[in-house]
């Protein structure tokens, strides 16, 4: 079985998906998927310092976004 986001699309490793913020559950950001796992995606985020760093989500947790 493929890794699928909130809305049933296929996950795939540089797409860019929205997620909630890091600690606070509240408010989105968008980010680009590093690597995928049997139950979650790690994700590409900008720290406030500027850094990037990792974060991990359950695939029902990301919205693909289109690049535009």
């Amino acid at each position: 079985m493929s890794a699928v986001d909130v809305a049933g699309r296929e996950l795939k490793v540089g797409q860019l998906v929205a997620h909630t913020e890091r600690a606070a559950y509240r408010g989105l950001t968008t980010s680009r998927i590093v690597k995928i796992t049997a139950k979650q995606v790690e994700l590409s985020v900008k720290s406030w310092s500027g850094a990037d760093s990792g974060m991990r989500r359950e695939h029902s947790a990301v919205c693909i976004v289109e690049d535009i």
